[in-house]
């Protein structure tokens, strides 16, 4: 009985120790989030885990930065082939657990994923030949605006839905890392480390 007291005692250590080392923000690096012949986005993501009461658990938020580049066919004779870049922002919360000294679980909330795109800040060309801009684009900016927000709002759901574990938690001075499958992911402290 006193072995397997201990073996637990070492593995709420273990996961102890690697909340402390994991809590506070963390920025990693572009990633690509939509690669088609019609589209492409890219997302740099900021994690932000919290350590609750446990020691070993909290709160999760993980914030997006997204850049979306989109060529549009003609759609009628009015409207020349178009291309489109424009940037976003996303946010989804859940909760996080370590469970040992190098595994983490993670439950992120689909219903809490907020994007949001600003037309102001969306970007077209008429002619994706010449580059030329028609003033009529600037009237379709909101409606381009709320599409792309559709579209990376799905993307973005079943990118999170696949996020259960993070594994082989690794960190080195101000360097996170971890897989998610197959993926290696980076990340580099933002701030200083919580006290």
């Amino acid at each position: 009985m006193s072995a397997i007291a201990a073996i637990m005692f070492c593995s709420c250590d273990d996961a102890g120790r690697l909340a402390k080392e994991v809590e506070g923000s963390w920025s990693g690096v572009p990633v690509k989030l939509v690669d088609e012949s019609a589209a492409s986005a890219m997302i740099i993501e900021n994690y932000i885990f919290s350590v609750d009461s446990t020691g070993h658990s909290g709160d999760i938020v993980v914030g997006g930065m997204i850049s979306t580049t989109f060529q549009m066919p003609q759609s009628n004779d009015e409207v020349q082939p178009f291309s489109l870049t424009g940037s976003a922002k996303s946010i989804i919360y859940g909760v996080w657990t370590a469970v040992d000294d190098d595994e983490i679980n993670v439950s992120l909330s689909p219903e809490s994923l907020s994007v949001t795109v600003d037309p102001d800040a969306t970007e077209l060309v008429a002619n994706v030949v010449t580059g030329a801009t028609a003033p009529e684009l600037e009237t379709m900016k909101p409606r381009i605006a709320q599409s792309i927000k559709n579209q990376l709002s799905a993307v973005l759901q079943l990118r999170y839905a696949s996020i259960k574990h993070l594994d082989d938690v690794k960190v080195k001075g101000n360097v996170l890392k971890f897989e998610i499958g197959h993926d290696e992911y980076t990340f580099s402290r933002q701030g200083g480390v919580p006290q």
